[in-house]
Order: structure tokens, then C-alpha cells, then sequence
């Protein structure tokens, strides 16, 4: 398989790469974006309160109520 030297790089590699995710995520929060994501082929909004939404129910609520969202609506 992979030597312990491999192992420990992709570990530095996965603690990078997760250690940037959540930099951006919180980024995205602090900007009133949500994070996006997608499961089972669907995807999905995390407002910055908590909320999670599908992209019908986005629309709705960035109709109603926060118009800076309707570009994901697009």
C-alpha cells in the first residue's frame, strides 16, 4: 500500500484542505451567503442563522425576504 511518509503527506493534505473549507464557509456566513451543498444529486443552502433549504425554497425566501439571494435563483 502506501509508506508512512505517503500517509502523514495526505494527511497534511486533507487537514489543509478541511482546515480551507471551513475558512471559506465561515467567510461566506460573515458575507450573508450560505454554504452549498449537494446530496443524493440534490442540492441544498445553509443560511448563515442555521436554516437549511432546498433551491425552491430558496427562491421563495429570497423573494419574500432577502433579495441579495435571488441570484442563486437563476
Amino acid at each position: 500500500m502506501f509508506d508512512e511518509e505517503t500517509l502523514k503527506g495526505f494527511q497534511f493534505i486533507d487537514k489543509i484542505i478541511g482546515e480551507a473549507v471551513k475558512e471559506a464557509q465561515e467567510r461566506n456566513w460573515q458575507n450573508g451567503l450560505p454554504n452549498i451543498y449537494s446530496k443524493n444529486k440534490k442540492i441544498y443552502y445553509e443560511l448563515p442563522d442555521g436554516r437549511i433549504m432546498n433551491h425552491e425554497e430558496l427562491c421563495n425566501y429570497a423573494e419574500t425576504t432577502d433579495p441579495n439571494l435571488l441570484f442563486l435563483c437563476r
